[in-house]
């Protein structure tokens, strides 16, 4: 062990120091997972919830305790999260075949959905016991915990904006919503064909939140509000022209008449000629309304 070289003709020699590598990088793994569930501590958490975020970075959270795909890197494993977190019910084996394993000719053959969650088991055990089990109906998670997924509230929040007239109840829904939104859907890491409805899905849907948001702040007049969301967005939206028009109108009458040309001026490029025009007429109207002028 001490001079491993003295010994590199020598298979028996080879094969241990292989094992002693495999543990140690195993054992490495194992700690780096511990520091990741031990940090962004919440103690007021569900310990009986299984949290499952898949609006941006994919993660799993029950209690206090949290692993993401940074931490695990297992494509499959997330793809089977994701697949029933979406479906909200449980799911046949056959279908999960199909879906994540397309290339697999008989769905009956459920040999790799087995060892994914075989090698998941022990990944997600500091979080849940058997983070997903099997029944007669198909494949969900532990049925001994209650499951949340943030693509289900904000779908639950969008229902209560669209009903609510409160102008102040709209506003506290609406940043909730914002606020469930970390990203695109698993973060664009799942390139996969039945996530691509799902993608459109949740990225109509921001633009809506988002621009009902800052249509909602508008109200207040808050234009350090509006400026402060609308930017936020513009890793998910640039180049949308109601994005655009608030990011100019903004800063209009937080910075002035110059920081809003330069505004318009770094958007013309990511808007079509039709779109720029509509812009300029709806920020002049917005601004004269307002007692400025462009």
């Amino acid at each position: 062990m001490k001079n491993p070289t003295r010994y590199k003709t020598y298979p028996d020699m080879a094969q241990m120091l292989a094992f002693v590598s495999m543990k140690t990088f195993y054992l490495q793994e194992l700690q780096q997972s511990m520091a990741e569930l031990e940090t962004n501590q919440d103690d007021s958490a569900d310990e009986h919830t299984i949290r499952i975020n898949l609006l941006g970075m994919p993660e799993v959270c029950v209690g206090s305790k949290k692993l993401d795909m940074r931490v695990y890197a297992s494509d499959n494993a997330w793809k089977v999260i994701s697949f029933l977190a979406l479906k909200g019910k449980p799911v046949p084996g056959s279908t999960l075949i199909e879906n994540i394993w397309p290339k697999i000719k008989d769905t009956s053959d459920t040999n790799p959905l087995r060892s994914a969650l075989y090698q998941m088991r022990s990944k997600f055990q500091f979080l849940c016991p058997n983070i997903i089990s099997s029944n007669e109906q198909g494949y969900w998670f532990n049925p001994e915990y209650r499951v949340e997924v943030d693509t289900a509230l904000v779908e639950e929040l969008w229902k209560k904006i669209s009903e609510e007239k409160n102008h102040s109840v709209r506003l506290a829904h609406l940043k909730q919503a914002v606020k469930l939104f970390r990203g695109y859907l698993c973060d664009n890491k799942l390139d996969e064909p039945w996530m691509i409805s799902y993608y459109h899905t949740y990225s109509s849907l921001y633009a809506q939140v988002m621009t009902s948001l800052l249509d909602e702040i508008d109200k207040d007049e808050n234009y350090t509000g509006i400026h402060k969301y609308a930017s936020a967005s513009l890793s998910m939206l640039d180049g949308n022209p109601k994005i655009c028009f608030w990011m100019t109108v903004s800063t209009y009458f937080i910075s002035g008449k110059s920081a809003a040309l330069e505004v318009i001026n770094a958007n013309r490029c990511s808007l079509s000629s039709e779109e720029f025009d509509v812009l300029m007429k709806e920020v002049e109207a917005y601004i004269k309304n307002h007692g400025g002028t462009l």
